[in-house]
């Protein structure tokens, strides 16, 4: 007797495709120059294996990299090599691949997805991993559903 499995892997897309982010390509959220964001990456990105490591959006124009403009739907983003040595790669990933990352500590920043302070940029006092919520400096508490990690950039830094 044999037994044949097949598995349907389902995609949550927006009726744009660019997933669980569309935000990033809505120019007007917040100043996307001032800061890089972070993303993990879905595993079903094949180009390139990216487990556990964050990706951080290209500064000061997310849709151009290193090699030239990213597709629509797309961003550019960087990230460090694997091995001792490596580097920095650059790559393009379509949006429907990223989710956000969670923010790593205090004193770090990151950026506000929902309520009142929606698209602004805010340093964390106090990261609560337990609980899975920060304290900003100005005593506002968000769950890290709603925030996605930031880091400055650095404009005397060139990659």
């Amino acid at each position: 007797m044999i037994t044949v499995r097949f598995y349907l892997i389902v995609f949550q897309f927006t009726k744009d495709g660019i997933g669980k982010v569309p935000w990033l390509f809505q120019d007007t959220f917040c100043d996307f120059t001032s800061v890089h964001l972070g993303f993990n990456v879905s595993l079903q990105f094949t180009q390139v294996s990216l487990g556990n490591r964050v990706v951080r959006t290209v500064c000061p124009d997310r849709f151009c990299g290193k090699d030239g403009r990213a597709p629509p739907g797309s961003v550019c983003v960087t990230v460090t090599g694997h091995n001792r040595g490596a580097g920095i790669q650059h790559l393009t990933i379509p949006g429907h691949y990223l989710t956000l990352a969670n923010p790593s500590g205090k004193r770090h920043l990151c950026l506000v997805l929902k309520g009142a302070k929606a698209g602004n940029i805010v340093r964390i006092k106090e990261c609560r991993r337990k609980t899975a919520q920060v304290v900003t400096e100005g005593g506002e508490t968000f769950p890290f559903s709603d925030i996605c990690a930031a880091f400055e950039f650095n404009k005397n830094f060139v990659v």
